[in-house]
């Protein structure tokens, strides 16, 4: 881990668009078909699904596929506690233009899934009155005659795989779709649902030991001349994305302080 310095400006993301179509709070930058917007979806971010196809979810719209050719459906209602949105596809949509669609997503196996349930309903009133899809194993089945699709963040890995270490022993697991601390004995895991260039926001998952199906913020940063990464988990319990994307945390001399009350964790390879 000596030679971390040279190496990290090609572990840390750079993805200033992250949150197309939101501020940093998730808040929509346009109105959707309704002058009375839904709330903001829980799962702001980019993603690929298991195609490799991209899908770029904002807080009032979902798009799915590259460029161009993309479809895309703004929100008219969003549920997030039932995790569940409603919108109508675009007019130039390459499928089902102006029909109207239903998504459901869902947290399993340390990472989201979702599953478009309708997507060529003559009107909102059809796509809301549709069965929810079965959550119970979606990478079995449920949506549908399939399984559920499972969605990855794009550019979710701030360290190379594999596992890490701070000044306690705890170790850090990164992988492409959560971060696990702890991870052979009590594991708390965060699936990825957001990622900016310096910080990640995950849900804990239900089974953590501590503050299950909440949210939380992991900032990073890096001293010139030193050999660790550090990470500071700046939110751990927020009731929403938006309450721990609000939260921050002080990079001025992260071996010394600004991590709440504490000093942020310097995390090296564990070998």
């Amino acid at each position: 881990m000596r030679q971390y310095n040279a190496i990290l400006p090609a572990l840390i993301i750079t993805s200033a668009a992250l949150l197309t179509g939101c501020d940093d709070d998730g808040d929509p930058s346009n109105a959707g078909p309704d002058a009375a917007l839904p709330p903001p979806i829980d799962i702001v971010g980019r993603y690929v699904d298991a195609f490799d196809q991209p899908h770029v979810i904002t807080a009032t719209t979902w798009s799915q596929g590259p460029g161009e050719s993309a479809s895309l459906t703004t929100f008219t209602r969003v549920d997030n506690a039932e995790r569940w949105a409603v919108g109508q596809n675009a007019d130039d949509d390459p499928y089902n233009p102006g029909a109207w669609s239903r998504f459901h997503y869902t947290f399993d196996d340390a990472r989201i899934w979702y599953c478009q349930s309708v997507y060529d309903a003559a009107d909102e009133a059809t796509a809301l009155a549709a069965p929810a899809p079965d959550a119970t194993d979606p990478a079995a089945g449920g949506c549908g005659d399939f399984a559920w699709s499972p969605l990855t963040s794009q550019g979710s890995t701030f360290l190379r795989a594999g596992d890490y270490r701070d000044g306690f022993d705890t170790i850090y697991r990164f992988d492409d779709t959560s971060i696990t601390i702890s991870p052979d004995s009590e594991p708390s895991i965060f699936v990825l649902t957001g990622i900016g260039t310096d910080y990640a926001i995950t849900r804990n998952s239900d089974d953590n030991p501590y503050n299950p199906g909440a949210w939380s913020r992991f900032d990073f940063t890096a001293v010139d001349g030193d050999d660790f990464l550090y990470v500071c988990q700046s939110a751990f319990d927020a009731a929403s994305p938006a309450d721990a994307r609000a939260a921050s945390a002080d990079r001025t001399a992260p071996s010394e302080g600004g991590c709440g009350m504490f000093p942020w964790s310097g995390l090296e390879v564990a070998r």
